[in-house]
């Protein structure tokens, strides 16, 4: 498995979180001892799902991907692209934004859009 991204396109909105699920299981399998912080996990939940209400009710050709940070295993990601952010419902965007660590949103190739979320200590190392 691929563990700098995994695409989630077509699959069923509770399989594709835990296939992300399953991806950091895989991760902290193989780097140094690290475990998954649970309550990272369910905002990360929560805003993957918010975000893939709105993104998706208006754009349903987005691309949106989760991940983990390649070179940093606490960082998970969401990412986004697609070639317009339209956003109908605030409290549903910031009840997803409300706990990210951070967010950029950037021009990419093919007149895209990328929308990335990141959220500090979905993993935590044991030291």
């Amino acid at each position: 498995m691929n563990y700098e991204d995994f695409d989630m396109d077509g699959l069923d909105k509770d399989v594709q979180f835990d296939a992300f699920l399953e991806l950091l299981k895989e991760k902290s399998e193989i780097s140094s001892v690290m475990i998954i912080n649970p309550e990272r996990i369910k905002i990360m939940k929560k805003a993957f799902l918010g975000l893939q209400q709105l993104v998706l009710s208006e754009t349903p050709d987005a691309k949106i991907i989760c991940g983990i940070h390649e070179s940093n295993n606490s960082v998970g990601y969401i990412m986004i692209e697609t070639d317009e952010i339209i956003v109908r419902d605030i409290k549903t965007f910031l009840s997803s934004m409300e706990f990210a660590s951070n967010f950029e949103i950037y021009p990419i190739k093919n007149n895209l859009i990328r929308f990335s979320i990141m959220f500090y200590g979905v993993m935590t190392e044991i030291k």
